[in-house]
């Protein structure tokens, strides 16, 4: 297994099994975007995007099921592996590359992102995480030293 960290937007709607002895797994894909290039003419392409398939578990997956939704911009760190199997219909085999074991943060909602966009404030309000900042008391207009540590090299 490889670790890494990807950041990108949840591209399908998360699917989650509940059991009866309380556990949880849920899964769904994120779609993350390489950085636009420029080719050999100087002018700017799009490389194609990705999707990866993130696996959770336990109580991360309970908490994706809930609260997360196609659209929302996460930033996911895990274990990446290669899936194989063999196609029911087609017979062909086929892979994908999965994140298992990944911790998730929720970095904007997608309703939050539109509200932005419209030149609002984010759903929940302003972020609670930025307060007002409390006045500052004015510095003073000269610093004195006292007497015998002008010397000080610091």
């Amino acid at each position: 297994m490889i670790p890494a960290t990807i950041t990108g937007y949840i591209s399908s709607v998360p699917e989650a099994k509940f059991f009866q002895d309380g556990g949880a797994v849920c899964s769904f894909s994120v779609a993350i975007k390489q950085r636009s290039k420029k080719d050999k003419n100087g002018d700017w392409i799009d490389p194609p995007g990705w999707f990866i398939k993130v696996k959770t578990s336990g109580k991360i997956a309970a908490t994706v099921a809930d609260k997360y939704k196609k659209g929302d911009l996460v930033v996911a760190s895990g274990q990446l592996e290669q899936e194989h199997w063999i196609h029911r219909e087609t017979g062909e085999p086929r892979s994908q590359i999965v994140m298992v074991y990944p911790q998730i943060e929720l970095m904007m909602s997608k309703l939050d992102r539109e509200a932005v966009k419209a030149g609002g404030s984010m759903a929940g309000g302003d972020a609670p995480s930025c307060p007002p900042r409390p006045p500052q008391p004015k510095p003073p207009a000269e610093v004195v030293l006292p007497a015998g540590d002008a010397d000080i090299p610091f």
